[in-house]
């Protein structure tokens, strides 16, 4: 598979995913939906995390945030997770495990925080808007 279907196949899952997070949330308005989704900041945080990862070639070198790393440090207990994450999307668990063991657990954990921002955010919108409903009448 080359790099560009990978990259396909990734992204048409990220849309279907979110596409079938917010299919209940279009039967309101667009200022409730509006407000549904800024108060769902942090699971977007966590998705554009998850979707620049899988974009990025876990085989280069590329520039590093890790403070420990600019210091000159060579120890530090998060390097190698964005390539591990960048290779368990490639499915490459070897080499993912290879890079940082908790690569594959914190995408799962990514994962399940944003279904509970959501969730969370999905229940406070609906009860609001259910309470309006009955004012209205």
């Amino acid at each position: 598979m080359d790099r560009l279907t990978g990259y396909s196949i990734i992204l048409y899952i990220w849309m279907k995913f979110i596409s079938a997070l917010f299919r209940p949330v279009t039967k309101y308005g667009s200022r409730e939906t509006l407000m549904f989704l800024w108060h769902s900041k942090e699971a977007f945080f966590w998705l554009a995390a998850l979707i620049f990862l899988a974009c990025i070639d876990p085989t280069h070198h590329h520039y590093t945030f890790c403070p420990f790393n600019q210091l000159g440090w060579e120890c530090c207990p998060g390097c190698g997770l964005g390539r591990s994450i960048a290779f368990f999307y490639r499915l490459d668990i070897r080499a993912s495990l290879m890079s940082h063991p908790l690569g594959i657990p914190a995408v799962l954990l990514f994962i399940h925080r944003c279904y509970q921002v959501f969730r969370n955010q999905y229940k406070i919108f609906t009860t609001k808007n259910q309470m309006n409903y009955v004012d209205a009448l």
